[in-house]
């Protein structure tokens, strides 16, 4: 708990307050030592001339006007807490077109949904733009506009740490009807602060095991540990640098040739990460299914891996019809809470977790916008590049940031990012910087 904390939220102006949510705010602050801030907000075109009559309800509800931010704050040399900027409620993509407005630095903006996306910067880790949700109730207009804003309206915030070097963290916070929320490993409600139960589920950011290293394992384990979830979700655990079509078309790039000892180290890895948990969970994903691509074709100028070629056909023609990799798991030796989803629902709490996000609809690619239009609560990897747009949510890489030699050269919004889906049915996401802090 050291650092300075905060807890970010906005309130809407003529409108009331959901005292349930400030009394679990104020149960946070106490707890945590943080400083509560309100964003005012107007349900009105910013735009547009400030009359008379608008002037009537130009006033906050009394019980959070100690903590109205109506300016710009800085929190770290680079994040900002842009206070005095009114992002209309019903805005379906309340972070669209602020990132030159931002400039270098990580921005939270107060709005009556949650919404995040990260943003390149040059030679950096990229930039962190958020919503807040709200702690006033929903209180909008007999209209689409309005209608549509009611139903993506959050009672939510934004929890920071900023710690003593500048480093800050960021996750997001959904509360229940009630106003309860979890946040971590304690849950904080009008009447105080309990104990939180484990989570539902960690969904890692795409694993990628060749490209790991020991510290970024020790950096999951950390988190997880520490986390304790019941069940784990891995996007992308295999990488197939061997012989994936992103690595061979780079001649320059050192690399290992051998098939079977890639699959053997996802394996190992597998099983070390299944310890954790109750039920692991594979979802099949682009990169994993580059193995099968690679079967296609026999690697007759390729003799050392030819073995293992014919094994994974060997295995299919066995009965064995899974993917390649799950094929290969299953006859070396993976613990029994270990599942492979490819083509089947994944639901945990409210959300689908079988879809890895490289496809979208109709044969197109995967997109969280178009996640987000399903109508439905998902979280799904791919990306590198973490994210929430409506019920849709994307974490980001597990892997060591700048190990992927097709994304180096240009900038990059990728992020050690993981989610979490809480028992309460909300879910969040964690960041995780470089020695495991989150």
């Amino acid at each position: 708990m050291s650092g300075r904390h905060y807890v970010v939220t906005w309130a809407q102006n003529a409108t009331l307050v959901h005292q349930g949510f400030l009394k679990a705010l104020h149960a946070y602050s106490e707890f945590k030592k943080a400083e509560l801030l309100v964003l005012a907000g107007r349900y009105r075109n910013p735009t547009s001339i400030w009359t008379d009559a608008d002037r009537g309800h130009d006033w906050y509800d009394p019980s959070i006007a100690p903590h109205l931010v109506r300016a710009p704050r800085q929190l770290s040399r680079s994040l900002i807490v842009h206070g005095g900027v009114h992002i209309q409620p019903t805005a379906e993509r309340p972070l669209t077109g602020w990132e030159a407005y931002a400039g270098s630095a990580s921005a939270i903006f107060g709005h009556a949904k949650i919404q995040m996306t990260t943003v390149p910067r040059a030679y950096r880790l990229p930039r962190i733009f958020i919503t807040t949700g709200a702690c006033t109730v929903p209180n909008y207009t007999d209209s689409k506009a309005g209608k549509k804003g009611q139903r993506h309206h959050v009672l939510g915030a934004c929890a920071v740490r900023v710690e003593e070097d500048g480093t800050y963290h960021i996750r997001p916070i959904y509360a229940e009807g009630d106003g309860s929320f979890q946040d971590l490993e304690s849950y904080y409600t009008p009447d105080g602060v309990t104990e939180a139960p484990r989570p539902l589920a960690a969904v890692l950011g795409d694993w990628h095991a060749a490209k790991q290293t020991e510290q970024s394992i020790q950096d999951a384990v950390d988190f997880l540990s520490r986390i304790k979830p019941r069940a784990l979700v891995l996007h992308d655990v295999l990488d197939f640098a061997t012989q994936s079509h992103h690595e061979k078309a780079r001649w320059w790039v050192k690399r290992p040739r051998d098939v079977s000892q890639e699959l053997r180290q996802v394996v190992g890895h597998i099983r070390d990460l299944a310890f954790w948990v109750d039920d692991l969970y594979v979802v099949g994903s682009n990169h994993d299914r580059h193995l099968d691509r690679w079967l296609e074709k026999f690697p007759s100028e390729d003799p050392p891996n030819c073995e293992i070629w014919i094994k994974l056909w060997s295995l299919y023609y066995g009965g064995d019809r899974g993917s390649a990799l799950a094929r290969f798991c299953r006859h070396v030796g993976v613990p029994g809470n270990v599942h492979f989803v490819a083509g089947e629902s994944l639901s945990i709490g409210s959300y689908e977790c079988s879809y890895h996000g490289d496809r979208g609809v109709n044969g197109s690619r995967g997109s969280l916008t178009q996640y987000a239009k399903l109508g439905s609560k998902v979280i799904v990897g791919h990306s590198h590049g973490p994210g929430i747009l409506g019920g849709a949510t994307q974490v980001g890489v597990s892997a060591p940031l700048g190990s992927f030699s097709y994304r180096k050269g240009a900038p990059d919004p990728s992020l050690n990012t993981h989610g979490l889906i809480y028992e309460n049915g909300k879910r969040t996401l964690i960041t995780v910087l470089p020695g495991g802090r989150f």
